[in-house]
């Protein structure tokens, strides 16, 4: 059941204002493409050639692998060519909706960047396949944005599902070699067993870490009664500055695990600040994972 206190927020991914707001980051990611070109990482699945635009002349800091020193020899006018990158063909956006995502706006931020993710997937690629986790066995595949309107409807209202699937059901309806974009805080054994599938099919893994500052860097003081989000046991306890210290310790070892984690199964890691406007975060994600530079 979704959080009632996100309801009105998340209610706003149908509105004409959202839409207008995912067209314009669209615009923007589509300039980037044109005019910053850059090969994909290697990490990326799809195809890796570049289509190219324009001539453009040379200006200081331009990469001399893109000189045409054809142009050069005949008309001694240094041009630069100029690429549009070729993206995979397919994505996978997954979004974790266990009950400690809840907390902190961190899931309805995931809905939001996800709903992005998928617009822009659908315009640039050839189709995006969305699904939720821990929750039914199901995926849902858009290939037009007309499409992404029933996935907006669908993702404002996930949330604090009690897991009924485990993501190797979800995974058996992925095709291999998918490029994954998973958006977790990573809690709980359910992302690991995600990491793990992912690795098994074959799967191109990004892991976006959602943090929100107050759990990163709280600066709470007194005493407060503390309830589990996934299990519901709730405890008293007097918070003082040596607990929040003891706490930021525990919650940068968990940082650090999940990178770990992700590492030995050749998945890319990358924190993503809860609180990060929308089309910042969506630009931090396409650099990380080597779409644009």
């Amino acid at each position: 059941m979704a959080d009632p206190k996100l309801a009105h927020l998340d209610s706003n991914l149908i509105s004409p204002a959202f839409i207008a707001e995912m067209d314009g980051i669209l615009a923007m990611v589509r300039r980037l493409l044109r005019y910053h070109p850059t090969t994909l990482a290697s990490h990326l699945h799809g195809q890796k050639s570049l289509e190219f635009v324009e001539y453009t002349p040379y200006s200081a800091g331009d990469d001399l692998r893109r000189v045409d020193w054809n142009v050069y020899r005949r008309l001694r006018h240094v041009v630069v060519k100029k690429y549009a990158v070729e993206l995979p063909s397919h994505w996978a956006v997954g979004i974790d909706v266990s009950a400690s995502m809840t907390m902190y706006g961190k899931l309805s931020f995931a809905r939001r960047l996800a709903a992005v993710l998928i617009y822009l997937g659908v315009t640039l690629v050839d189709s995006v396949t969305l699904f939720l986790f821990p929750g039914l066995p199901q995926v849902w595949c858009y290939r037009r944005r007309g499409d992404v309107k029933q996935g907006l409807s669908l993702l404002s209202t996930c949330g604090g599902q009690a897991a009924t699937a485990s993501f190797r059901q979800i995974a058996a309806q992925l095709a291999r070699r998918t490029k994954v974009l998973l958006l977790s805080d990573f809690y709980g054994t359910v992302a690991q067993e995600w990491l793990t599938m992912a690795t098994l099919k074959e799967m191109h893994g990004t892991a976006l870490h959602i943090v929100a500052h107050e759990e990163k860097d709280p600066h709470w003081q007194g005493i407060f009664v503390l309830q589990d989000a996934e299990t519901g046991e709730a405890s008293r306890l007097a918070v003082t500055p040596a607990l929040l210290t003891e706490y930021r310790l525990r919650f940068a070892e968990h940082m650090d695990t999940t990178k770990a984690i992700c590492r030995k199964r050749h998945v890319s890691h990358h924190e993503v600040a809860a609180d990060l406007p929308l089309d910042r975060a969506v630009l931090q994600i396409l650099q990380n994972i080597g779409i644009i530079k």
